[in-house]
């Protein structure tokens, strides 16, 4: 029993250490740190007094909610028992509260997976909401923002918590945010039945998000295996790591198999929203930069630790989660590496585990060759803001951002796909040139293939989605829309001149020219009823306006045809039955505002309903019809009416029948369209590049860009190269247009080098970064902004440029930037290009110059790659560099400059100065830091003083 001073301190509200209730609701108090104590169930009703008190106050430390071992536990008044007392809030009389089946399967659930190490949250869909139970509410309430409340169920209170299921994806998006995942129990239930269920649907992780509402079809959303060999740190040169990444909405998959080293470049360009990685592996370790510094980059990615079955299943298990012929699959991947085949297996493995009855609908699995795209690692995507911006991590500002004029999320997908990994291959690079170059110089073509664009769907979703679940009539008729629509553009393109025809055909001849998919598609269109597909009523139970839409035409099939006439003379019926009732109210006078027969949703009685406002027409129609009088409420009376009833069960039937007659015959269309996939991803790739390239041209025109002359040389030689993002900025941010200062850059083997020194604010990190962006876009087939550009192939593209502080790393600015410079001294290559920004900065003035030196000389000397290396260490370098001739040949010195207007420093430094971005020849003595203070708003009394100090400097030179 409680003690009395015990009892009065739970009325009271003393605060506990904890109070926790479970599925068996125990509780246990620590009362000022005495012993443990549990309470019988004689006291009840102060349990429950506590409990109110707790739940108002929102319990929200959930790292206090654990569950508690009362196994030792005793009562305060019978401490010195031996014997614990049994106890539980969700019993009565010493007999256990048996639960509800939706609270028995829900605790079931959860106990399933609390048993997994991982991070596993149970929603439950109860009608329109997705509701948390138990300790999963207790727990994850308050990290999800939502107020902890209670059900009481059979005199147990059951914490719980929800949101709108509409609002599904906003909270998922935080679970991914916390680093947890979702189990998800849908509701259920039969067309013609009551009986709901909530089975365990699915587990979703940011890698196997499935539904259309949770992501963006503009980007891929990838799920990466990464397999490491055992004791990968043992000896790391030379390790190599299995790759194997699929998109499970769209169908695509791929292996590779690369170095330790190259890792985190192909982790970066894939760029993947879940990674899986072995639980053997020790991460913590591997990550934590001792070993390669670029490995920390992992702790920004979604990681899940995978444990493997001890039997792995082999490949032919998995045949079914592809679409191509299984000696295909079996072809492809006997030929992969033992890493890739490993990695492939363990990725197939999740998805079994994650989503076992979606079908993926995988294309043949394709090794992803590297030596054909061009490398950038993380931090070089995300110094040039590819994808998104330094700053926030916004896509305004961006690369991508000024040059995604696409129409379709496929075409977006593609174009990011390519910014990521631009082509190192000539030829693919040439082609798309040209044909941007022919959609350029014919915008009367480019703007009729546009327009026919805007008539097609995302061909990748929609057959993920007919691959799965029941058959979607109008996501057929938008799979038919689009095949015909294809088969037009190629149309169009044939009735251009041959020049047009030889550039562009090849693209349309990737299809197969045996006329299926072209009569599948027009099949579609004559058997699914077009017209009727959006006059369907919404809810399935209601049954006040008799069906007069249906998905298929009546002529398809003779039973369909028949069914469709018993139906039409049913409703004939129905309307004779409206009729006489109809009759028999005007005869009363009988004022009424409707009239409608009707199945009721709780009792399923088939009933007649009249509706009116007027209380006597209501008290008139209780009297006429009150041997027939189902209920009544203020404005209408429900009668039963025999024939109604007998005709009500009858259209139900009927309609079922047809119901069925048209899945069936969707379902023939269905499986026509899966034995097709191929040609229809084909397709899609035909919509996705044209897109992207028929944007390219507009981008050409609308922002006066070059093509670029691409080679096998190691030259880089741009006029008048422009900064696009920079440009546009400007344009945007000023309200007009204000020109860009453009600037040459000529960098070949005999001068691969060239230093740029100059004022701070001068320009020299845009023009840094402009030609690396020129780079990039010539090699994704786009124009350059230029005059001309000749540019030889670069196989990869490093940068160093404005580095801080790393909390990841536990590393220094100065330590983060010999990192990055580290990286491009090991990894880059004669064909690569380098962009180098005040390098040695961070550390003394003599130190940072020796840094300069030797970096400047391994890259120019020994590697002869192609570099812009801007500094502030000008002269010294230039006094370094006189001392070896030969080297001094190979590198060429650019500087921007300040023109002073005015002397007299009492005049606002807005009137004294004026930058001149234009790079010439020459080496800048002065960095006009002080200048440049005064603009951001330095005090005149503190760059008085810094003027004394530089005096002073300058002196004792």
């Amino acid at each position: 029993m409680i003690t009395r001073q015990f009892r009065s301190r739970l009325l009271r509200g003393t605060k506990f250490e904890s109070l926790v209730w479970f599925g068996t609701c125990s509780l246990r108090f620590n009362v000022e740190k005495s012993v443990l104590t549990t309470i019988k169930l004689d006291d009840i009703s102060i349990i429950k007094a506590v409990k109110k008190r707790a739940y108002k106050k929102r319990i929200s430390d959930s790292k206090k909610c654990s569950q508690i071992d009362l196994s030792d536990a005793v009562s305060v008044d019978d401490q010195n028992s031996s014997a614990p007392v049994e106890n539980s809030l969700g019993t009565e009389r010493n007999h256990e509260v048996k639960l509800t089946p939706l609270y028995s399967q829900v605790k079931t659930t959860i106990d399933q997976f609390e048993s997994n190490s991982k991070k596993h949250i149970v929603l439950t869909q109860v009608g329109s909401f997705y509701e948390l139970y138990f300790q999963h509410a207790i727990k994850y309430a308050p990290e999800l923002n939502l107020t902890l409340s209670s059900k009481k169920i059979r005199d147990m209170e059951i914490p719980f918590a929800g949101f709108p299921d509409h609002a599904v994806d906003k909270y998922l998006k935080m679970i991914f945010d916390l680093g947890h995942t979702a189990v998800i129990c849908d509701q259920t239930n039969g067309l013609y039945e009551n009986k709901i269920q909530r089975p365990v649907n699915r587990l979703i992780t940011p890698g196997t998000v499935i539904d259309d509402s949770l992501r963006d079809y503009h980007n891929n959303n990838y799920l990466l295996t990464i397999i490491f060999p055992k004791d990968p740190l043992k000896k790391l040169d030379g390790v190599n790591v299995g790759l194997a990444w699929a998109d499970v909405g769209l169908g695509t998959f791929h292996v590779l198999e690369t170095t330790l080293s190259q890792l985190m470049t192909h982790v970066s360009r894939i760029s993947p929203s879940e990674i899986l990685i072995n639980e053997e592996v020790d991460l913590e370790t591997l990550t934590s930069g001792k070993w390669y510094p670029e490995l920390v980059e992992f702790k920004r990615y979604f990681i899940t630790r995978q444990k493997l079955p001890s039997v792995r299943k082999k490949i032919n298990y998995f045949f079914r989660r592809f679409v191509d012929p299984e000696h295909n699959i079996k072809a492809a991947y006997d030929n992969f590496k033992q890493k890739e085949q490993s990695a492939m297996i363990s990725l197939l493995h999740y998805l079994d585990e994650c989503i076992p009855n979606y079908k993926t609908n995988f294309s043949s699995p394709t090794r992803s060759v590297s030596n054909i795209l061009m490398q950038i690692d993380p931090k070089t995507m995300l110094d040039l803001e590819l994808i998104q911006t330094r700053q926030g991590g916004f896509r305004t500002g961006s690369l991508v951002s000024i040059i995604d004029l696409t129409l379709t999320h496929a075409g977006s997908r593609r174009l990011k796909s390519w910014l990521s990994a631009p082509s190192a291959e000539r030829s693919t690079i040439q082609e798309r040139l040209s044909l941007v170059e022919l959609f350029k110089s014919n915008r009367l073509l480019s703007e009729e293939l546009r327009l026919m664009m805007k008539d097609t769907a995302d061909m990748r979703r929609l057959m993920r989605r007919i691959n799965n679940g029941k058959v979607d009539p109008m996501e057929l008729v938008l799979v038919a829309r689009t095949i015909l629509q294809l088969q037009n553009m190629e149309s169009l393109i044939h009735e251009q001149s041959s020049h047009i025809q030889k550039l562009l055909l090849p693209l349309y001849q990737t299809l197969s020219d045996d006329g299926l998919l072209e009569k599948l598609a027009k099949e579609l269109l004559i058997v699914i009823d077009v017209e009727s597909l959006g006059k369907r009523p919404e809810n399935r139970f209601d049954t006040t306006v008799l069906r007069k839409y249906w998905s298929i035409t009546k002529t398809v099939s003779p039973k369909l045809l028949s069914l469709r006439k018993r139906y039409s003379k049913l409703v004939n019926k129905c309307t004779q039955v409206l009729k006489t009732y109809e009759n028999e109210l005007k005869a009363n006078n009988i004022n009424y505002k409707g009239l409608h027969l009707l199945k009721d949703v709780r009792s399923g009685e088939f009933l007649l309903e009249v509706k009116s406002t007027n209380a006597n027409s209501l008290a008139c129609i209780v009297a006429i019809f009150k041997d027939r009088l189902r209920d009544k409420t203020r404005s209408s009376c429900r009668l039963v009416d025999p024939e109604w009833t007998e005709l009500g069960k009858m259209l139900v039937e009927t309609e079922y029948l047809i119901l069925k007659e048209e899945e069936k015959i969707l379902e023939s269309f269905r499986i026509r369209l899966l034995t097709l996939t191929n040609d229809i991803r084909k397709a899609s790739y035909i919509i996705e590049k044209q897109d992207v390239l028929i944007s390219f041209s507009i981008l050409a025109r609308n922002m006066n860009l070059t093509k670029p002359q691409i080679d096998e040389s190691r030259e880089l030689d741009v006029v008048d190269g422009r900064h696009i993002v920079v440009e546009e900025g400007l344009k945007q941010n000023l309200g007009e247009i204000q020109d860009f200062t453009t600037n040459d850059c000529q960098l070949g083997e005999e001068k691969p080098t060239w230093i740029i020194t100059g004022p701070n604010m001068g320009g020299k990190s845009t023009f840094l970064r402009q030609n690396a962006l020129i780079v990039i876009l010539a090699q994704i087939g786009s124009f350059v902004p230029a005059s001309s550009a000749r540019i030889g192939i670069v196989d990869k593209v490093f940068t160093r440029i404005g580095s801080s502080d790393n909390i990841y790393r536990n590393q220094s600015t100065f330590m983060v930037e010999m990192t990055e410079a580290a990286a491009i001294l090991k990894e880059s290559t004669p064909r690569s290009l380098a962009i180098v920004d005040e390098l040695g900065r961070g550390t003394s003035m003599k130190e940072g110059i020796a840094i300069a030196y030797s970096c400047l000389y391994f890259l120019s000397k020994r590697i002869k790659c192609r570099t812009l290396f801007a500094t502030h260490y000008g002269t010294e370098l230039q006094a370094l560099l006189l001392k070896d001739p030969a080297f001094m040949e190979s590198i060429e010195f650019q500087t921007t400059r300040i023109i002073e207007l005015e002397k007299d420093n009492s005049i606002p430094i807005t009137d004294r100065i004026i930058f001149d971005h234009r790079l010439k020849p020459g080496i800048s003595a002065h960095s006009f830091g002080l200048e440049i203070a005064e603009l951001a708003g330095f005090p005149r009394e503190s760059i008085d003083i810094g003027r004394m100090v530089m005096d002073t400097y300058e002196r004792n030179r």
